[in-house]
């Protein structure tokens, strides 16, 4: 018999989980995203390269709407339930090619976070596979989240 308070199955990957080679940094106190760094004009320019995944005759042309299309693209393609856009605090020392916004934040595709939850639904290691093939020669890194946990 169920317990009410039993919580729903989680899903699991086929495969392996994935497990970053790196650590996350232990001297934070806010939550971490192992991601790659893109942009806004990144996520309009793969929307464009995909709109074949639009349905007949759609057409969308708010920016915003289009960025959260490709989130939802890559989503389907990759099968990462938990693929997200999060803004991330640069590191003291930025990685070639990584911009910073006008706020002092990075966008990240985050594949994964330090939060328990997120950790136990990690994706499986053919999963993150096929996202670093579409992000080419974007490197998967930890970032530090852009807001403290108070300001959420």
């Amino acid at each position: 018999m169920q317990s009410r308070t039993s919580a729903a199955p989680r899903r699991t990957p086929t495969g392996p989980q994935f497990t970053p080679t790196t650590a996350p940094s232990l001297r934070t106190d806010r939550v971490q995203h192992y991601g790659y760094a893109i942009t806004d004009a990144w996520l309009l320019d793969y929307s464009r390269r995909h709109e074949h995944f639009l349905q007949p005759g759609e057409h969308i042309d708010d920016e915003f709407d289009r960025m959260s299309l490709t989130v939802n693209v890559l989503r389907i393609q990759t099968g990462i339930p938990r693929l997200i856009c999060e803004w991330a605090r640069p590191p003291k020392v930025l990685p070639p090619g990584v911009e910073i916004g006008p706020d002092k934040e990075i966008l990240v595709l985050s594949v994964l976070s330090t939060t328990v939850e997120s950790w136990e639904t990690r994706p499986s290691q053919a999963q993150v596979d096929v996202l670093q093939s579409i992000m080419g020669d974007k490197k998967l890194r930890w970032w530090r989240d852009f807001y403290h946990p108070s300001q959420c």
